[in-house]
């Protein structure tokens, strides 16, 4: 028509005369945005009861780097869920539902917990709670979630020094690759 007519000779180019063009396209920023959106919503451990529908599930402890890690993957398109490991509380019943392949747990190592802590600590001003930051007591948090990983059956990547783009480039290498073996069978 003629407004299909002025834009062609304002921009000397014919019409791809591709319908459905512009909503293809914009699927992608869809995807995206339904994947934050479930993400925000199963950020540490919240509405568990929908685990089951999140495309990855990461565990870890308090200051392991979940939510960081979760948010990345979802800005490219994951649905994420995470879950904190805390010794002496149940984890939700809900993470029996989820495909165990779908889990991964988050390895970090001693001294760069520690130091995460100490950090989050001071800008709460909470230096008072003493075995959140305790090297003891870090020492036997992390045996107590490697421990329930490896009789969970999680995978586990240790995320100790990494970038998140390192570490969410291994998680998505990992579940591909599991879910490109179960389509060829």
């Amino acid at each position: 028509g003629p407004v299909i007519s002025k834009i062609q000779s304002f921009l000397n180019m014919e019409p791809l005369q591709i319908p459905g063009l512009y909503r293809e396209i914009h699927q992608i920023d869809m995807k995206q945005i339904s994947a934050i959106d479930f993400s925000l919503a199963h950020d540490d451990g919240m509405n568990p009861e929908t685990l089951s529908q999140a495309e990855i599930v990461l565990v870890g402890l308090s200051r392991a780097g979940k939510t960081p890690l979760s948010m990345y993957l979802a800005v490219i398109g994951w649905k994420v869920a995470n879950v904190p490991f805390v010794p002496g509380v149940a984890m939700p019943e809900s993470i029996r539902t989820v495909d165990r392949r779908r889990i991964i747990a988050l390895n970090i190592n001693v001294d760069q917990l520690l130091a995460h802590r100490k950090m989050r600590q001071e800008s709460l001003g909470a230096s008072g709670f003493y075995a959140y930051s305790s090297r003891k007591d870090i020492e036997q948090e992390i045996q107590n979630a490697q421990r329930y990983y490896v009789t969970s059956g999680f995978s586990m990547i240790d995320v100790s020094n990494k970038p998140i783009e390192n570490s969410a480039e291994e998680i998505i290498e990992m579940i591909t690759r599991r879910f490109k073996a179960q389509a060829r069978l």
